[in-house]
């Protein structure tokens, strides 16, 4: 609720910025929540979606944005995710390949964007945030 509530008022205080979601239940609510980025940005479908979404979130002459990756309660979740259903193809920060998508390393290449992660798990939260702000809050179920 409060990262929504963030959100929504983030939306209002700077109508100009993007403010994507992505579900991180599972490694298709993560791909799904990027190729949705996709299609917000008007990417053209290709194969390469998930790296072109990537690059844009990279490029600092982009609009500002804010991402929040809601429920990650495993970490292995965002470090599974891969490009297509049936793919085994990484896409990293600089164009190798390998088996799964790296999330965590893409949007730490990303200064003018804003991450939020959700997770009841503080070791998951710990993990991904790598030493950065870490915010616990009680009583939430």
């Amino acid at each position: 609720r409060v990262a929504f509530e963030f959100a929504e008022w983030l939306r209002e205080f700077c109508p100009f910025c993007h403010v994507f979601w992505i579900h991180a239940g599972t490694p298709e609510g993560v791909r799904d929540g990027l190729m949705d980025i996709a299609k917000v940005l008007r990417m053209p479908k290709e194969n390469k979606m998930l790296d072109r979404v990537r690059i844009w979130l990279e490029t600092p002459s982009n609009r500002p944005w804010f991402i929040c990756i809601d429920g990650v309660d495993d970490s292995k979740t965002l470090l599974s995710v891969t490009s297509k259903p049936t793919a085994r193809i990484r896409i990293s920060p600089h164009g190798q390949s390998s088996p799964v998508l790296d999330l965590p390393r893409w949007l730490a290449n990303c200064p003018q964007g804003l991450v939020l992660v959700t997770s009841r798990d503080r070791q998951t939260a710990a993990k991904l945030v790598g030493g950065r702000d870490l915010f616990e809050i009680s009583g939430l179920t």
